[in-house]
């Protein structure tokens, strides 16, 4: 995942939750003891994701610009479509 922009911060003094204590809150807020298959939920994100972002770089490619951050800034989909953030 694309998360190098945190690199180097203390996520802790963000208020940033890990991924263990949001969770944990997400279940404790919809009254659930746990969450099964949480890792199939991720997964399902990263992909629907990925297929958001090829989209809107398609059509960029194709000159149907669909976002003003996007006709400035290609580099934003390139980026997260290779993981080289």
């Amino acid at each position: 995942m694309c998360v190098t922009a945190l690199q180097g911060y203390d996520i802790e003094s963000l208020n940033i939750p890990s991924v263990d204590k949001y969770v944990c809150q997400y279940a404790r807020l919809r009254s659930l003891t746990s969450i099964d298959n949480w890792n199939y939920y991720m997964s399902f994100v990263f992909f629907r994701t990925a297929a958001i972002v090829q989209g809107v770089y398609k059509r960029f490619t194709t000159g149907q610009y669909v976002s003003l951050l996007l006709s400035v800034c290609p580099s934003v989909c390139v980026c997260v479509l290779s993981a080289r953030c």
